[in-house]
């Protein structure tokens, strides 16, 4: 059985944002949805794919989050990671998939969701967590 820290950010994300996990789309029900209450805006995208769909062998579906990394030059610096990728099903340059079977360590996984929720938010959530969130 594989580990997956796929729980681990439901709950993280629950906890830290109250956000709640949407399935909207009929067509693609594996694919949870966290967006922001506020704006409506899309920070998280938590999924599985098959291996081969990150350029590895194989069929063996993997769990992944994609979010949003910022600018190009900060997501190709991340994507220079082990476990971070361009992000999938996304044509801007600024969003990276994230493997969730513990080759990224959870702290960095915590981080990447923070970055992603706040890059995403309006003027006002950002003030509202500033301070809430800790990027050590």
């Amino acid at each position: 059985m594989q580990n997956t820290y796929q729980h681990d950010v439901i709950r993280y994300i629950a906890s830290r944002y109250g956000g709640e996990a949407e399935r909207p789309w009929v067509r693609a029900p594996a694919y949870t949805v966290f967006r922001h209450k506020d704006n409506n805006r899309i920070y998280g995208i938590l999924t599985s794919v098959p291996l081969s769909k990150l350029g590895g062998r194989g069929d063996t579906s993997i769990d992944i989050i994609t979010l949003k990394a910022g600018d190009a030059l900060l997501r190709d610096m991340l994507i220079a990671q082990d476990g971070v990728y361009p992000g999938l099903g996304f044509g801007q340059r600024s969003w990276i998939t994230v493997l969730l079977d513990g080759t990224v360590p959870f702290d960095d996984i915590k981080f990447f969701i923070d970055r992603s929720f706040s890059i995403t938010a309006t003027a006002k959530t950002r003030k509202a967590i500033s301070g809430g969130v800790q990027h050590e």
